[in-house]
């Protein structure tokens, strides 16, 4: 496979892929024999344009050493050098809270199995999500490869962002569940999918989704399938808090689907405006906010997966 490049963010999980995983996943590779290289983000986006790079050189399989925001920064890399060759293949070795799209793809957490999985395992196409989006007052562009959450998703994951990382993956997602449900206000949402324009009125939040679960196993979008083409859309429609606590815990089996004040609907392109304020968190990173549009790429992205090939879909 040529010399792979290990793309390693040491400050994900409040600094324990620096320290821990990094170190174990080295062992691994050193005890198989793969040449690699290892370069450390140092900034935010830097991940992007190291991804970017690997493309253009012809790299022919680059990992992410991190959490779900390293992942995107790292696909995204990759993605922006579309048309200039043969992209590389992306290797994954989750170092983050989540690893939502690893549980999915049936990646292993442990280094030395994810090690294995590089090594051993076999390319899969997976689907990624065009978006655009405001950001400072301007228009941005860039892929998500889990799960686009707007509204109350997104304000309770930038207060899990801002929780300490020795809490794990899931702690700070259900402590910042509680917290923003005493303050969060519903929006009021246009949506269009696939060109059927729908007015839902006041809405909790939006979820689009490629994956099937976030926020470190919350099964969100049982019925999502990372190739096939399609976003599954959850609509969370405004319900009372009381409501909102005591049917909290369905999400965790993908139960809630089933609750009057959630609708699923399935489509490839999708525009969402809101007429108050609405932040958008792709892949656990929030950034950007409303108008939005949405589209999805069919089988962008090769990842490196146990098992079989399923390269061709």
């Amino acid at each position: 496979m040529g010399k792979a490049l290990f793309i390693v963010n040491p400050v994900s999980s409040g600094g324990k892929t620096g320290k821990l995983k990094w170190p174990q996943a080295e062992s691994a590779l050193k005890a198989n024999g793969v040449e690699y290289e290892v370069i450390i983000t140092e900034y935010p986006g830097h991940a992007i344009e190291l991804g970017r790079r690997a493309a253009l050189q012809g790299r022919e399989l680059v990992v992410s050493v991190g959490g779900d925001g390293t992942l995107n920064e790292v696909g995204n890399g990759i993605l922006s050098a579309h048309g200039e060759g043969d992209l590389p293949r992306l290797g994954i070795i989750p170092g983050g809270r989540g690893s939502d799209l690893c549980r999915t793809l049936g990646i292993p957490v442990e280094a030395e199995k994810a090690v294995q999985t590089i090594v051993q395992g076999s390319p899969r196409k997976i689907d990624a999500g065009l978006m655009r989006y405001i950001l400072d007052g301007k228009e941005e562009e860039r892929f998500f490869f889990n799960v686009a959450g707007l509204g109350f998703d997104a304000e309770v994951t930038a207060r899990a962002n801002r929780m300490p990382g020795f809490l794990g993956g899931t702690l700070p997602y259900l402590l910042s569940v509680f917290i923003e449900l005493a303050r969060f206000r519903a929006k009021h949402v246009r949506l269009n999918v696939d060109g059927e324009e729908r007015d839902l009125g006041e809405v909790a939040g939006v979820i689009v989704a490629n994956g099937r679960s976030y926020g470190g196993g919350m099964l969100i979008s049982p019925h999502s399938q990372v190739d096939d083409g399609l976003f599954h859309i959850i609509v969370m429609k405004k319900s009372n808090r009381r409501r909102l606590v005591m049917n909290f815990p369905k999400v965790y089996k993908g139960s809630h689907l089933e609750l009057p004040e959630i609708e699923e609907l399935t489509g490839k392109v999708i525009d969402v405006q809101s007429q108050e304020r609405m932040l958008l968190q792709p892949d656990g990173e929030v950034f950007g906010e409303t108008p939005l549009h949405f589209e999805n790429v069919h089988l962008a992205l090769s990842v490196m997966v146990p098992g079989g090939s399923s390269e061709g879909g």
